[in-house]
């Protein structure tokens, strides 16, 4: 895999993973977005496809290990912020007949929108952790172009050593 493949699957990774959150955004503020739009599941976004998928390819890297928990704590997160939107609150008969659905559902979006000031940073978070892979993507790729130019002066001196013995031994 080319270098320059791995740079747009990473910021394809990080445009993908910044639209599910603003999704997400987008959900709790009342836009009608479809649940399947924003997947649960850390491994079912495409952000989760491209780590645990072709995100591979630089799993030595320091930072791609810490992407992992963060990750998933993000979309457990968004897991309780789902809940919160979606779930019917429980409340009593009586409680229903006094209005208190209303008021419970109204706690249950006040929570959902604490909890995604809470999934932003963690997004952030993610996010530096992505620009801190790709820097040491790019040290990586410039650590390996010097040692191949050492290498290349390494065999070029060698060389040049074993012509001018041959030269030296075709004169005896």
């Amino acid at each position: 895999m080319k270098v320059s493949d791995i740079y747009t699957q990473l910021n394809n990774a990080r445009a993908a993973h910044k639209v599910w959150v603003a999704r997400a955004e987008a959900m709790v503020e009342g836009m009608p977005i479809e649940k399947e739009q924003i997947p649960l599941l850390h491994t079912d976004c495409v952000f989760g496809k491209w780590y645990y998928g072709e995100g591979q390819a630089v799993r030595n890297l320091p930072a791609y290990a810490t992407i992992e928990k963060p990750h998933q704590a993000l979309h457990s997160t968004y897991f309780k912020i789902f809940k919160c939107l979606f779930d019917e609150p429980d409340v009593s008969m009586f409680g229903k007949l006094l209005g208190k659905q209303k008021k419970a559902k109204e706690e249950q979006l006040t929570e959902a929108k604490t909890l995604i000031v809470h999934l932003r940073k963690q997004s952030d978070d993610i996010c530096e952790t992505l620009d801190a892979l790709e820097d040491q993507i790019r040290r990586a790729v410039q650590a390996q172009q010097k040692a191949r130019q050492k290498n290349d002066a390494v065999a070029a001196d060698i060389n040049k050593q074993l012509n001018q013995t041959i030269d030296d031994l075709s004169k005896l």
